[in-house]
């Protein structure tokens, strides 16, 4: 496990057995590259800082993009990223030398990775009822599903407003039953505006350790 800060004094604090403390600055290229190499082992990215965009995450502007940082470690560490869209333009910050980039209608055509099984799965924006079974049967024992979309409410303030793009509520809580769901939120956010579902779920292992569930709701 690694912690990772610009902040010798928020890496000093650290004091768990079996971290390894590194200090990185996202916004500089060489630093991303370094800890991308110091930390090849990594399968899982947790980013609890960062800058709030109110955009979608891969149509970030090149800048943009460097700025934000998980997106810059993210193509500079593990090959074993698999990044799948409709649009050729949002694949463009994930480098074919270090991620498989795969264009495809999901929606009109078949499923790309057939058989194939991932350590994380994340959706975001996305909704095709008929695909969720493959995805779920897509997350390999121990693997993390993220999902976040849009949901019902989503009408009255954006596009999408066609209920067959909008979760139902609960839906993505129904989808994730067979798995342990670590944390869910619901509810309206601004800048943009807009109704969501968000949730992470794990596909425990018979050796996986029980962790609390949290769900929040915003009014």
């Amino acid at each position: 496990m690694y912690a990772v800060s610009v902040s010798l004094l928020t890496l000093h604090s650290i004091t768990l057995t079996g971290v390894e403390r590194i200090k990185l600055d996202v916004t500089n290229p060489a630093d991303v590259a370094a800890a991308a190499t110091s930390c090849a082992d990594v399968t899982l990215l947790i980013n609890n800082a960062g800058i709030a965009r109110g955009s979608p995450f891969l149509a970030a502007n090149s800048a943009e993009a460097t700025r934000t940082g998980p997106m810059a470690f993210s193509a500079n560490s593990s090959p074993r990223i698999r990044a799948l869209s409709l649009a050729p333009d949002s694949l463009r910050y994930f480098p074919a030398v270090s991620c498989e980039v795969v264009v495809a209608d999901i929606g009109a055509g078949s499923w790309p990775f057939p058989g194939r099984q991932f350590d994380a799965v994340v959706v975001t924006n996305y909704l095709w009822r008929p695909l969720m079974p493959t995805l779920l049967a897509s997350l390999a024992s121990g693997g993390v599903l993220i999902y976040e979309t849009f949901s019902q409410g989503n009408e009255i303030v954006d596009k999408p407003s066609r209920s067959d793009l909008l979760l139902r509520p609960g839906e993505l809580l129904a989808l994730c039953r067979n798995l342990r769901v670590v944390a869910f939120e619901v509810g309206y956010q601004d800048a943009p505006a807009r109704f969501v579902q968000q949730i992470a779920a794990v596909r425990e292992t018979s050796s996986a350790v029980t962790l609390p569930r949290t769900t929040v709701t915003r009014a």
